[in-house]
């Protein structure tokens, strides 16, 4: 019981911690490139990365439009 349960916690303490970032810079047909590459994975696994990297994208368009008004 007491290894279940410290198997448990590390479990849970690793699902919390964060992996280091990076931040890329790529033109957009590099990255429909990548999202086109994603899209062939299966859903589960794809879905989450592309909706990050559109959400990112999307932010950045709209600084870069707001910036040149």
């Amino acid at each position: 019981m007491k290894k279940a349960i410290s198997l448990l916690a590390i479990v849970i303490f690793s699902a919390f911690q964060t992996a280091p970032t990076l931040k890329l810079d790529l033109t957009i047909p590099e990255t429909e490139t990548v999202l086109k590459a994603l899209s062939q994975l299966p859903y589960s696994e794809a879905a989450p990365l592309i909706n990050k990297i559109q959400l990112q994208a999307q932010k950045q368009l709209t600084d870069t439009s707001k910036n040149k008004k």
